[in-house]
């Protein structure tokens, strides 16, 4: 699964589902989605959650109906069978989020926050993703509690990608562009396309709330250029088609028309 994970990380998704489908060979089970039958729930949950993240990423919604838990999921339920559970929370959070269901996002992925310090999974990654979430879904609480625990993270072990997601957090819950272009180029720095994506997105997203559309569209043609470029890494565009991220409680921002987060404002 290390390989596996570190081959998402990175956009290589291809080489990622290639180690899944090596590992379910060792298994000597018949199909990389027939892993139900095996004893140890820490690789089969942890399996099955990749799969599906890259599925849903890749906006392959046969191969993610056919995964387990197919749906919004308690994500309490799943992080107290597993230490890595939280890929499949992921995979969900973002499936419903795709799909407007913001509650059912927050409830796969909220939990997170609520993990216990010191487990193995580095719970980090998806932090920023459901304060984004959160702060769509009108939820200023999930939202807050996302943002203190990166920070908790950053005190525990002030790491380079954790202070990033901490700056990504805050950037969100400010609406502090500044902020998510260091996150971003920290995530371009260390070669992580999936993560420096997703900020451009959300820094896409900023300026068009801002009304600075020429600069919410140099965002987006980056996203698109970047993901143009890494072999095997192919996402939706606009992979999150809810409302512009808002600020806690005030300064919420109107819903730009059109599909998509950003809708037709930066087209063309």
């Amino acid at each position: 699964m290390t390989s596996a994970l570190q081959h998402f990380w990175a956009g290589r998704w291809d080489d990622a589902l290639a180690e899944l489908s090596a590992l379910a060979d060792q298994s000597g089970e018949p199909g990389p989605l027939q892993l139900d039958n095996l004893d140890n729930i820490e690789l089969r949950l942890p399996y099955h959650g990749l799969l599906a993240l890259i599925a849903v990423c890749r906006d392959d919604r046969d191969t993610v109906r056919r995964c387990p838990k197919h749906g919004p999921v308690d994500g309490s339920e799943i992080l107290s069978v597993c230490d890595y559970g939280d890929l499949m929370c992921a995979a969900h959070a973002r499936s419903a989020e795709r799909s407007g269901d913001l509650v059912g996002a927050v409830a796969s992925l909220g939990p997170i926050a609520e993990r216990p310090p010191g487990r193995l999974s580095k719970i980090h990654h998806w932090l920023p993703d459901l304060v984004r979430i959160a702060l769509a879904a009108g939820d200023d609480a999930a939202a807050r509690a996302a943002a203190a625990r990166c920070e908790a993270e950053v005190v525990r072990e002030p790491t380079p990608a954790r202070v990033a997601a901490l700056h990504h957090c805050r950037g969100l819950m400010h609406s502090e562009v500044d902020l998510l272009v260091t996150a971003e180029r920290h995530f371009g720095d260390v070669g992580r396309p999936v993560q420096q994506a997703q900020v451009l997105e959300d820094v896409a997203v900023q300026f068009a709330a801002q009304n600075h559309l020429t600069e919410a569209k140099g965002a987006l043609d980056r996203d698109a250029d970047l993901l143009g470029t890494r072999s095997g890494l192919v996402s939706a565009p606009c992979s999150h088609p809810v409302a512009p991220v808002r600020r806690p409680s005030s300064d919420t921002h109107p819903a730009t028309a059109g599909s998509g987060r950003l809708g037709g404002a930066v087209a063309g």
